[in-house]
């Protein structure tokens, strides 16, 4: 059976299947900011977690909040379903705040 796109994600099964291949994309920062999002909603559709590929994706996503290249509800929308996973990363909810407060600051 061949493994389904990360978008197309809706079961443990599946998840698992994609997580080895995800990790290995992940060390190697081949995954752009928005597929970092597709991949934290893929985890929580599909109910999965693993504490590695966690702990990779989790620095990934906080080099895209530094360096801006998420919006503020794709920030906010990520920071949301990481709560869902009940997957928190200090560092990670940091850099977010960071990031959104620096979006506030444009605020008319």
């Amino acid at each position: 059976e061949k493994p389904v796109r990360l978008e197309e994600v809706q079961s443990l099964g599946q998840m698992a299947k994609l997580a080895p291949s995800l990790q290995k994309r992940l060390k190697r920062g081949d995954l752009r900011a928005k597929e970092l999002c597709e991949v934290v909603a893929a985890l929580v559709r599909s109910k999965f977690f693993d504490g590695d590929l966690f702990e990779i994706l989790a620095n990934e996503l906080r080099r895209a909040f530094n360096r801006r290249s998420l919006g503020p509800s794709e920030i906010i929308t990520t920071i949301a379903q990481l709560g869902d996973l009940n997957a928190y990363n200090q560092r990670v909810f940091e850099a977010a705040c960071d990031a959104l407060g620096r979006e506030l600051s444009r605020l008319p």
